[in-house]
């Protein structure tokens, strides 16, 4: 067997999709890093019904091709329990992206995923709950919940900036902010609202250089 990446080149300008190279190679899980989640692969997975995610934080995403046995019973197993996850952060935010994923039009299990995706954001305040919280705001009846949620977020952030920039995890509640204020800047042009439109502007541009700035001297 092949791994994606050893097989990925071949992907590019073939007419075969994805899914039957995939096949072709035997691959049933293909674990992707975050700097590849923009990239045509790991779009083309995403937009594919058979490959779903199973585990999701925010360097990683795992996905398995449900028609295979090893891969159905993970994915069956990751709304029945008996799919193990490493941590309650990873396993709130998985479940959450699937359920608006698979069940977008059940009410109820919107609210679930919604409320899945607050309990990761808090487990890890960071930029993977906090895109599943922001993507909620589709649905009419969890928008003023989002809002509030992340102009909550975002006034802590201002407030306590200094402190959280003491401790451990202080990149990802600073992106996290960005969205939140990206976020908040979108409502703000719906409303007409220009003082709250340059504030929020004002301050997504101070969170982007300084996490340029946190980029080119962090040290793994």
């Amino acid at each position: 067997q092949k791994t994606a990446y050893e097989i990925m080149p071949s992907l590019v300008g073939s007419e075969m999709c994805i899914r039957d190279r995939l096949k072709k190679h035997n691959v049933w899980v293909v674990l992707m890093p975050a700097n590849q989640f923009d990239k045509p692969f790991v779009k083309g997975l995403e937009y594919n019904s058979n490959w779903p995610i199973v585990f999701l934080n925010n360097k990683q995403k795992l996905f398995v091709d449900v028609t295979t046995p090893a891969g159905k019973k993970l994915f069956a197993g990751m709304f029945t329990g008996k799919t193990v996850y490493p941590d309650d952060f990873s396993k709130n935010l998985t479940l959450a992206h699937n359920l608006f994923v698979y069940h977008r039009n059940d009410k109820a299990k919107r609210r679930q995923a919604f409320d899945l995706a607050i309990k990761a954001f808090h487990a890890n305040p960071s930029q993977a709950p906090m895109q599943k919280i922001i993507y909620a705001a589709r649905f009419a009846e969890l928008r003023a919940a989002v809002y509030k949620f992340c102009k909550d977020y975002f006034d802590d952030f201002v407030k306590n900036k200094r402190l959280y920039a003491k401790h451990d995890g202080y990149h990802h509640r600073l992106v996290a902010a960005l969205l939140a204020a990206s976020y908040l800047q979108t409502v703000a042009v719906k409303q007409g609202d220009t003082e709250l439109i340059k504030f929020y502007a004002d301050k997504r541009q101070e969170y982007i250089d300084e996490q340029k700035q946190l980029l080119r001297t962090k040290r793994w």
